[in-house]
This record gives C-alpha cells, structure tokens and sequence, in this order.
C-alpha cells in the first residue's frame, strides 16, 4: 500500500505536506480543517480513532492557497467567490459573525412545495446533538432555553399566542475562531494528525468501486502523496465540496449514480438589510431596546429573533422560512435618516410617510431560506487551479416564493406591531416582487451535495455517506435539504457531532 513519498512509523502530529508526507494508516481521513472537520476530529479522536485531519492551507491567511477559490459568477449579483470564505486553518470560523440558532422542528416536517423532496431524516434525529454541538462551539450553558433567557433578560413580551409567530434567540460563541480554540488540543491529541498545505486532488477507487482505497493530495510545491484510510469526508465547504465532486466525478464513474445532482440546488441565506424599519416613538424604543442587536445578559449575549410559525405560514403562503430581527446600530429621528448614506434606499418612501418630528426609526433585518432550486447550482469552467483542478462557475438563482415569503413575513410583523402600538412597519421598496436591489448572501453556501432518501434527488444518504460509495462521507452545510433561516455554523458542527457518532460505529 502506497502511503506516500515517505513513511514515518512513530507518531507525528502536525507535517507540513511542502516538506514530508504522511505518516501512517488511519481510522478516518477528513479533508478540511473547517468547523465540520475540527469538529469530527475532536469526536473521533475522543473515541479512540485514529484521524488524518488535511487542511489545504496553513495555519494562517496565504494568497497562494486563497487563489483556489477563485470563481465565475453567473445568475444574481453575488460576491467574488475568493472573498466568500477562508482556506486556512479553522475555514470560515476564522471571520464568521457568531450567530448561531438550531434548525427548527419546522423545517423537517414533509413538505409538498419544493421541487425535491426536504430533509430525509426528523427533526428528533439531529436536536439531541445541539447540546455537544454548543459546547463545540463554546456557547453559553444551556444556550436553547429561551424560557431562561427571557427571564434572565426580562425580555419583553410582544408576540403573544395569537400572533403567528415566534419568540426566539440568537446566540454567541465567547470564542469564535476553532483555530484558537482548537489547533493546539488537537496538535496535542496522541491519535490526530494535521496536514497542513495538503490540497485533496483525486480519489482512488478499489477494485469493486465501492469504496475509496485512498486519497492523493499535492502540496504548493507540485509533489504528490497519497493517504490510506478506512473512511473519508470531505468537509471542505458548500462550494468546494461540489467543486471537489464535480472534478472527480469527470474521471471516475464510480461517481455516476449522484454526477448529475452535484452542485445542484445551491443555496444562500436571503439578506434583507435595512430595506424594512420601524416608525415609533421614544418612548417604545425604550421598551424595545432589550430585542435589539447583541445585548448581554446573566446567561451570555443574545439578539431576540421573530418568526412566522406553522399555522401563520401555511395561512399567509409563505413557502419559505423567514427570521427578522432589529437593528443595534440605527436609532433614527427623522430629520438625521435622510443624511445617512447607508439609509439611501429609504428615502423615497420616507418622502410619502408621514412622520412626525419626535419620531423614531428602528430597522429591522430580514433574513430568508432559499428554496432549493435547480436554477441555482455550481457547475465547473474551463479555468483550472494551481494544482489542476477546474474552478467553479456559481450561478445564483431566486425562486419567486422567496422573495414573496419575505414581503409576507414582514407585513406579518407589521400587523403585531400595529396591533399593539408599537408602531408602523414599512418595507422598501417594493415595486413588484423582484426589485430587491438590496437583497443579498451571506456568504452561506449550502445544499450542493444534498441529503436525499435516494441518489435521484441528492448526493448523500440520512448518514450524509455518498450514494453508492461505501466510505465516503461529506460533512458541512453542502449536506443541507434545505437550509432554514437560521446562520448555519451551529447546524454544520451538529450534523458534524451526528456523523462522528455514526464513524464510531461502522
């Protein structure tokens, strides 16, 4: 068996792929050191499993690792995709915005409105890893208890029983980034191994086709190696993920059963900023203040959430799920809204508002689930990478239904408030679903390796195993059915916890 260009049988726990290669056999190879990966590695390695943790850069920003992602774009208006991530130690933890909330049990129940079937599994198969989850992602103590929270907090109450919607919370890490919180543990974990500059290339298949045999990787100085291990996953994001698939899949028919569902059904969070605000007086500011923006509390900091529940989305149509929370940074009178160059969007429809002099302005920040969609995928281009592979070609894509649940969802809200004389809700523009000039991502890239009952309609089974592979595994938000309202770092390292118990056993 080939395990590289050199051959170590003593215990190594961080090589540098420039300079050596890999050292032993493994239990399980995981291929990218983002929070899936470091969090597979932490579960496998506690249960006495030896772990190969690649990460394709180093432990800090390199631009000749960054070029990778470069990236075409094609569809909705969308970032440069080299800007969309990080490809060093710790991926995308290393400049997230904290924000963490499970998936909900909504979003596993059946549903006849997408164009593929929704998630293959139950709400009560992923909820009992939320709490491993948290403590990965050091969240606060019992971080779901709403209940406690709101009294910790003295929450006010606005959205009663007969509302439609919801009361919930945004939780925050103390520690954001898994490179601090977790390069040296593991470096210092006896049975984990960390390859840094190890950039996955090809899969090798065995002799039945069922199974991966080993893993070549190519270093930034074009020297190839090869890793042996029982089981893999590629953990490496929702657009690399697909790139790496799609690549393999060109020259391996072992891939042939999932080829034409990689890179399908791309998915963002729908970003709806400062586009929708509050009209109300001082005196309700006041009372509002504790749901506004990241505020602390006894029990950790917290930003109060409003969602359409079940009965609310089924009675107004709204096919996707959509959260919107308020502004910690706009506080307006309205003789200073006009002179902010960020509330540019509003002006127009502040000119027919009537607004009084001791009024106020809240913004409100809506955030939506896209509903997988086939228009929205990764495909690959003619363009190849430093180490050969061919780069990604992103084309974003809405359903119409996305769009028309955010309308809904704030004219929800704009009732509760009126109801109670908390104010008056407006949304900008909107003239005519789709002139949303200031919809955009956040950079949450997810369901292109889709979870699916059966290869016709994604790329992973319920143990996020690829279709038709015996040993190979993805990991990350590319498993995603659907992808929710809620940041998916907090669902990425949860569906990581439920894959290691799986790992464990097999």
């Amino acid at each position: 068996m080939n395990l590289g260009v050199d051959c170590y049988p003593f215990y190594v726990p961080l090589i540098d792929l420039n300079q050596q290669g890999f050292p032993s056999n493994y239990d399980v190879c995981v291929i990218g050191a983002g929070a899936a990966g470091i969090t597979l590695a932490l579960e496998l390695s506690d249960a006495g499993q030896n772990v190969l943790l690649c990460e394709a850069g180093d432990r800090r920003f390199d631009a000749a690792s960054q070029d990778a992602y470069q990236g075409e774009l094609t569809g909705e208006k969308y970032y440069e995709l080299i800007t969309a991530r990080m490809r060093y130690f710790g991926g995308t933890t290393n400049h997230w915005a904290g924000y963490c909330h499970p998936l909900q049990e909504i979003d596993f129940a059946p549903r006849n409105d997408l164009v593929v079937p929704g998630w293959p599994i139950a709400y009560e198969d992923i909820w009992p890893h939320y709490e491993r989850a948290g403590q990965i992602t050091d969240l606060p103590d019992n971080a779901w208890d709403f209940d406690g929270l709101k009294a910790a907090a003295q929450l006010p109450t606005i959205l009663g029983a007969d509302s439609g919607m919801d009361s919930l919370a945004f939780r925050w890490p103390r520690e954001f980034k898994f490179r601090k919180l977790y390069l040296d543990q593991l470096i210092a974990t006896p049975n984990v191994t960390i390859a840094l500059n190890a950039n996955l290339v090809d899969l090798e298949f065995g002799v039945a086709s069922k199974f991966v045999s080993s893993a070549k990787f190519k270093n930034y100085n074009g020297d190839t190696y090869t890793a042996s291990a029982d089981k893999y996953v590629i953990a490496c994001g929702g657009i690399e993920n697909a790139k790496l698939l799609l690549n393999f899949a060109d020259s391996h028919t072992e891939l042939m059963d999932v080829a034409g569902n990689i890179g399908q059904y791309f998915m963002e969070h729908l970003c709806y900023y400062n586009s929708a605000y509050i009209i109300t007086g001082k005196q309700e500011v006041e009372y509002l203040q504790k749901l506004v923006g990241g505020q602390p509390s006894d029990v950790g900091n917290y930003q109060w959430v409003a969602v359409p529940n079940a009965e609310a989305r089924a009675e107004h149509d709204l096919a996707a799920n959509v959260s919107i929370t308020l502004d910690d940074t706009r506080f307006f009178a309205p003789d200073t809204i006009l002179a902010d160059p960020v509330t540019k969007g509003v002006q127009s429809l502040m000119k027919n508002t009537k607004v009084s002099g001791s009024d106020q302005i809240i913004y409100c920040y809506l955030r939506g689930e896209q509903l997988p969609n086939p228009e929205s995928n990764i495909q690959l281009s003619d363009q190849r990478d430093e180490q050969g592979l061919r780069r990604v070609t992103l084309n974003w894509g809405f359903d119409p239904r996305d769009l028309k649940s955010m309308v809904g969802t704030i004219g929800l809200f704009g009732q509760v408030m009126a109801k109670q004389d908390l104010g008056r809700v407006c949304m900008i523009p909107p003239d005519g679903l789709g002139q949303f000039t200031t919809i955009y991502g956040g950079y949450h890239h997810m369901g292109t390796t889709r979870m699916s009952e059966t290869a016709e309609h994604g790329v992973v089974d319920t143990n996020c195993r690829v279709h038709g592979i015996d040993n190979l595994y993805m990991g990350g938000s590319s498993v995603f059915s659907t992808g929710g309202w809620a940041n998916p770092t907090i669902n990425v390292v949860a569906f990581a916890v439920r894959l290691a118990e799986h790992l464990k056993q097999v």
